[in-house]
């Protein structure tokens, strides 16, 4: 069995033996992080073109590096909470809550998911559904972007933005929509339908 006796400190959570090191050229590990490569580089001198790492070599990084392959796949954001948004009979978009803006009332309409109602409008630009949800003002904002989704306390209503309103009612921001261009078949009348896409 190889016993390592020195080690370098690659990052906070690496140690990675000097033998290891002097055995793999950084093209042969390309995957690891750059504060790696960082202290491979100090080693491509020595290193002859041809050589091959020590698959022994690997086997002190079960236990001092656990640094994540980079796979392409982004991690899910703890903030955003991704929603399906159903017109019943007609399209199905999604659309995103984000905790961030207004963790308590987002907080509130997840737990009280799924949500259904009929659709409401305001002129042109916006869009709403009357909820049972019950939650005072929070973070409070009049000014709102096409996609933008808000929550209005006084009547308990979630507001659908399809146009940019530089000047409404303070409404309580609540996330964003995926695809405006998906609503652009709805009318009052028709029935939303929010909930969690297991999908």
């Amino acid at each position: 069995m190889r016993v390592w006796r020195s080690y370098h400190v690659v990052s906070n959570l690496c140690l990675v033996p000097v033998s290891w090191c002097c055995s793999v050229r950084k093209q042969d590990v390309g995957w690891l992080s750059a504060p790696f490569h960082d202290t491979l580089s100090c080693f491509d001198a020595f290193m002859p073109v041809n050589r091959k790492p020590d698959p022994e070599a690997w086997r002190p990084l079960r236990y001092y590096n656990p640094v994540i392959p980079n796979n392409g796949l982004a991690a899910p954001s703890v903030s955003r909470k991704p929603l399906a948004l159903e017109v019943v009979g007609k399209t199905k978009t999604t659309c995103s809550l984000k905790r961030h803006l207004s963790p308590r009332t987002v907080g509130i309409i997840t737990r009280s998911l799924p949500l259904e109602g009929y659709v409401h409008m305001l002129g042109n630009d916006i869009m709403y559904v009357e909820t049972s949800i019950d939650s005072g003002i929070e973070r409070a904002r009049s000014e709102f972007k096409s996609g933008d989704i808000a929550f209005l306390p006084s009547t308990g209503s979630m507001c659908f933005f399809v146009n940019d309103v530089p000047n409404s009612k303070t409404m309580t921001p609540l996330g964003r929509l995926d695809d405006v261009g998906a609503l652009s078949c709805v009318k009052s009348g028709d029935v939303f339908r929010i909930y969690e896409d297991a999908a």
